[in-house]
């Protein structure tokens, strides 16, 4: 709450982990 950069950096993860884990997954 008092941190806004671990805010963005939660959505960022969120939003990155779901595209980014995908691909990584198929090619593994």
């Amino acid at each position: 709450m008092a941190r806004p950069a671990f805010c963005d950096y939660s959505m960022i993860l969120e939003t990155t982990p779901a595209p980014t884990v995908r691909p990584p997954s198929r090619m593994a």
